[in-house]
Parts: C-alpha cells; structure tokens; sequence
C-alpha cells in the first residue's frame, strides 16, 4: 500500500524501491504502474505479464467498460476489455498517447490508469484488514 502511496504522489524511485521487493502478482502490479507511468513501456509489460492472473483483473474489466463504452468507437480501446482486462494492450494505448496531452483519448487514458489504481488499492486494503 505504501508503493500505491508513493505512485499516486508521482514519486517514482520510492514506489518502486518498494514494488521490486514485494514478490506477488500484486507486487508485480504495482511495478508494472510504475514503469508504465515512468515511460519504461516494454518493462511494464514485463510485469504485467507476471500478474495475469490477478484477482482484481475481472472487476477491473467491468468497471473499465464503463469508461470504453462512453468512449467513441476505438479498436484499440476494444482491445483493453474485450477478453478482459488487458495490461498489455493498455500499456500501448497509453504509450501512442504518452506526448499527446491534447489528444480527447488522452484523458481516457488517465481515467483509466486511476480506475486501475484505485481498484487494486483497495484489493490491498481488503488483503491488509482481512474484509
């Protein structure tokens, strides 16, 4: 939880000093935010893949189509839910937007990357409490 703190506040090196040392899929998630946030695409990759299987991956999914489907028609925002969850596909579709601030996508893409934090944020405060 301290690395999502860390993340949330735009600090880098702290939340990764962190995720790096915390050998789960929801460490790995939290590595593969960072890199992706930081513009390391190919490594977030890396660590996405390491949490495939994540429990948080199938209500991420549902909540993210909630975003896509007020979205115009977009293939590659298709992509990021139609089999579910896709952190693969979203680090691309956040990495052709990185240098397009005034892309309107954009600002899907950041909506995104926060219903992403917040739903595996609190996974971590259920798996820290026990409820």
């Amino acid at each position: 939880m301290i690395s999502a703190l860390w993340l949330w506040h735009d600090y880098l090196d702290e939340s990764h000093q962190i995720s790096q040392q915390v050998h789960t899929p929801t460490g790995s998630f939290w590595h593969a935010i960072m890199h992706r946030r930081e513009g390391d695409f190919g490594n977030s990759k890396y660590w996405y893949a390491k949490c495939r299987d994540h429990p948080i991956l199938q209500s991420l999914s549902i909540q993210a189509n909630s975003i896509v489907s007020r979205a115009d028609a977009d293939k590659t925002l298709l992509r990021l839910t139609i089999s579910g969850w896709n952190g693969a596909a979203f680090v691309d579709y956040v990495q052709s937007l990185h240098e397009s601030p005034s892309d309107p996508r954009y600002a899907i893409a950041v909506s995104l990357q926060q219903l992403e934090w917040r739903v595996l944020f609190d996974h971590c405060v259920r798996q820290a409490t026990g409820k």
